[in-house]
């Protein structure tokens, strides 16, 4: 029991510190990407950042969460498999109704070039797809301090791509 409530409260411990060094930055990447980018190119970025804000709460369809449930069992490899090829059928899907739709998105915001930030970001889904199967066989176990700098880390390598791309003039 005390080998569980240590894993836990070291669970909890990972998990606030991914969450605060995620959020902090996202916080200087912004920060970054608003000093970089000219104020019309941020506003657009920004645009196309809320729709894949939005898709972010539907990326996983709830597979997350029963790969965790499910993935202890005995049956654990053909769930996880399964998972992952659904995790990227989702992602993929994502994708695609991403791209055939920022036309119309970029036409919502009256600005073109959302469309071309929307078909650009729109690979970060089908990339993020290939890392729920992992991420949920960590959590199944418990294991959150492994989860720590990948959580950590995509945030860092979204925003370094985004002021890249903005020096190098794209």
């Amino acid at each position: 029991m005390e080998t569980l409530l240590r894993k836990v409260a070291s669970g909890v411990i990972w998990s606030y510190a991914a969450l605060l060094g995620g959020r902090i930055t996202v916080f200087l990447g912004l920060a970054l990407a608003a000093r970089v980018l000219t104020p019309a190119d941020f506003g657009e970025f920004a645009m196309a950042m809320t729709v894949v804000s939005f898709l972010e709460v539907v990326r996983g369809f709830g597979l997350n969460r029963a790969l965790i449930y499910y993935g202890g069992r005995a049956e654990s490899s053909c769930v996880l498999n399964t998972g992952f090829f659904l995790s990227l059928g989702a992602g993929a899907v994502l994708s695609v109704g991403l791209i055939l739709t920022s036309g119309w998105i970029s036409s919502f915001f009256h600005v073109e070039m959302v469309r071309d930030y929307l078909t650009a970001l729109s690979l970060y889904f089908i990339i993020g797809a290939a890392g729920l199967v992992p991420d949920a066989a960590l959590r199944n176990r418990l294991e959150f301090r492994e989860r720590f700098l990948p959580e950590t880390a995509a945030p860092i390598i979204r925003y370094a791509v985004v002021i890249g791309c903005a020096l190098a003039g794209y």
